[in-house]
């Protein structure tokens, strides 16, 4: 069978399999399916049940105007499953749902917290829930005829991106009788205020929570533990601590978390950590030099999905773990220290649910989507619980990448990876794309990026590497590209152009393209100012300045003040110094600059700065300005500002990197 030709709308042929909950008997998991629906440019998720044993799937909901969000769990004795809905009325809110699992029947509203559901944590007895409620603040007083339209901003974290504009809203702690359906709010935070997550203490007595509720919380971003009585009050911080705090796991002998105390900084690895008050937290994974989570880079996600679960019937956390390209499955058990590394293939593990001694997963490759599997230790590999993607990839037959490895001017290995054109004679040279990943802690490797296979289709050949200041590779090297953009990671990248260029004889070294985006988009822009190598390129929600980019993004102020070294008033010259845009007389390449209006992660005034000055200095450039999208319109925009994108992308190389040009 030929291969079927990759487009843009192959995106819609795919089934976007996210987080996985097992039930509490283990028998049974439920998770979401999302598809993309290009005639009415929205994405529609079902909820779905299945049998472990037996593999019978039900769908609970589907509703194409309404995606199951937020929180997804089962009763304490998995009679009741729970999930969260937007509000029919007003989408920007959700409300809480429940089915009977020992009956079918249509889900009942249990609860509209007149917001939206942040979080959901039962207490010992399974009949109180905590929620993390976001709600916007009363307006109060009615005001007759035209008002006028102003947003006041009084707190320095107004924005964030995605979610929009938060001068208004706050975050509220709040207590569910679920058989009475009533609730009341144990604690209102302020406006905007930091509290992340929320669970009962290990006795049922109290409520703990991660955040930060000081006046300048948001200077530094650090979270901190506190405790809450279940009559409400005044919380008391237990535990001061210096950087980040997620998931919160109260048991019977200590206060459990995910965290990282950011001695390294954003470089900081994220570990798992036991906290008794009076005592200094431990880290439990101090000897591991990887981080906890997933930082592989993929545009076919489902959302959803655990990093870390507690299974109370063996006593065990299982997590995932980023190390390099690939992800790792472990095992840990608290009381002995012990740690095991589950026997998984090379690929990205998406989501962990594990109970009653049962492990479920999604997992992704870098040829398949994301599907559902058992970890099955006993037979040392993984049972296939679903093949949504089964018949997609075969028609497609997805090309696995070439992997060489190549040392750089200092010494160090790294580690690259070419994908070939879909259609390719070893005989023939094809023009190559370099493509770059965001964060600069974010990592390519196994996982499925429907860009590159359609970037092959295009007959390009896709070469994509982990320089220096990427994940997964331990604190130092990701620490190395902080407060030295545009040093080691650009070494990296060119040393590693060439070495594949060496490596493989169908690589066209005369016709090169660059393009990447957010910490990508800046190694881009960054690129075309320091050489003239590439043919073309393509810059993508980029940074172009970091003297405006500190006021203006949604985290300059800190990701600037970390990564740049202090604050531009007091190092004028080498946020200039870091800023691609100082660079723009030496621009030769041809640049298509990409972004979005509603991108608060690197505002769009970044895009307009680096066009306005190339513009002026007369170089070719052209800018597509996407409304209504965010920083994530790569991977979870507008299907049609999606498919416009890609189009635009393969579009410019091909114009540049064609034979005849």
């Amino acid at each position: 069978m030929p291969r079927a030709r990759v487009t843009p709308r192959t995106l819609a042929e795919f089934s976007l399999v996210g987080g996985p909950v097992l039930s509490p008997d283990g028998r049974t998991v439920v998770y979401t399916v999302t598809r993309l629906n290009f005639s009415k440019n929205r994405y529609e998720t079902r909820l779905e049940w299945m049998d472990l044993r037996t593999r019978e799937r039900v769908v609970l909901w589907s509703d194409p105007e309404r995606r199951v969000g937020g929180p997804v769990f089962w009763s304490r004795d998995g009679k009741m499953l729970y999930f969260t809905l937007p509000d029919a009325r007003k989408k920007k809110r959700t409300v809480l749902m429940r089915l009977r699992m020992d009956r079918p029947g249509e889900p009942e509203k249990v609860l509209d917290p007149r917001g939206s559901i942040v979080s959901a944590q039962w207490n010992p007895d399974g009949t109180q829930l905590v929620l993390v409620v976001s709600r916007k603040n009363k307006k109060t007083g009615k005001e007759e005829g035209p008002r006028p339209t102003v947003k006041e901003i009084a707190h320095l974290f107004h924005k964030l991106d995605t979610a929009g504009y938060l001068q208004d809203t706050r975050e509220d702690i709040v207590l569910v009788d679920v058989e009475k359906k009533k609730s009341r709010t144990l604690f209102r935070g302020t406006a905007p205020s930091m509290i992340h997550n929320a669970v009962f203490r290990a006795d049922g007595r109290g409520v703990l929570f991660a955040g930060n509720l000081d006046e300048d919380a948001h200077l530094d971003w650090k979270v901190h533990l506190y405790a809450l009585p279940l009559y409400g009050g005044t919380p008391t911080r237990i535990l001061e601590w210096p950087g980040s705090i997620g998931a919160l796991f109260p048991l019977e002998d200590a206060i459990y978390f995910v965290g990282d105390d950011r001695h390294k900084g954003f470089a900081t690895s994220t570990h798992l950590w036991r906290f008794r008050p009076g005592e200094a937290p431990e880290d439990l994974l101090g000897d591991l030099d990887r981080s906890i989570g997933n930082t592989l880079n993929s545009d076919v996600r489902g959302g959803g999905g655990h990093s870390v679960v507690w299974d109370g019937q063996t006593r065990r956390f299982v997590f995932r773990v980023q190390d390099g390209p690939r992800s790792l499955l472990m095992r840990l058990d608290p009381a002995t220290g012990a740690r095991e590394t589950l026997n998984i293939p090379v690929g990205s593990v998406e989501g962990v649910s594990a109970e009653a001694g049962r492990v479920v997963i999604s997992f992704m490759t870098f040829t398949t989507p994301a599907e559902l599997y058992e970890v099955r230790e006993d037979r040392k590999r993984l049972r296939p619980l679903t093949r949504f993607n089964e018949e997609v990839v075969r028609r497609y037959r997805f090309r696995e990448p070439l992997s060489f490895s190549y040392t750089a001017s200092d010494g160090e290995v790294l580690e690259g990876f070419v994908l070939p054109p879909r259609f390719f004679r070893k005989d023939r040279k094809y023009p190559v794309v370099l493509e770059i990943h965001g964060g600069p802690r974010t990592t390519y490797g196994y996982a499925f990026i429907h860009e590159f296979h359609l970037l092959t289709q295009e007959g390009f050949a896709v070469v994509f590497l982990n320089p220096r200041g990427s994940a997964g590779f331990g604190e130092d090297y990701a620490y190395a590209v902080t407060r030295h953009y545009g040093e080691r990671d650009y070494q990296d990248l060119m040393e590693g152009l060439e070495a594949a260029l060496q490596t493989f004889s169908f690589l066209d070294p005369e016709r090169v393209g660059v393009t990447g985006g957010s910490y990508g988009g800046f190694m881009t822009n960054w690129i075309v100012g320091h050489t003239d190598r590439f043919r073309a390129a393509v810059t993508q929600r980029s940074i172009s300045n970091f003297l405006s980019f500190y006021g203006t993004s949604d985290i300059g102020w800190l990701f600037a003040l970390e990564e740049v070294g202090g604050l531009p008033w007091d190092l004028l010259e080498e946020f200039w110094k870091r800023s691609p845009i100082r660079y723009a007389p030496r621009v030769k390449t041809p640049l298509l600059i990409i972004h979005s209006e509603e991108d608060y992660r690197c505002p769009v005034e970044q895009a307009d700065q680096l066009f306005t000055a190339l513009k002026v200095l007369g170089k070719e450039v052209h800018y597509l300005r996407f409304e209504g999208e965010s920083h994530e319109l790569s991977r979870s925009g507008k299907p049609l500002n999606r498919e416009r994108r890609l189009q635009a992308i393969v579009q410019w190389f091909q114009r540049y990197l064609k034979e005849e040009a």
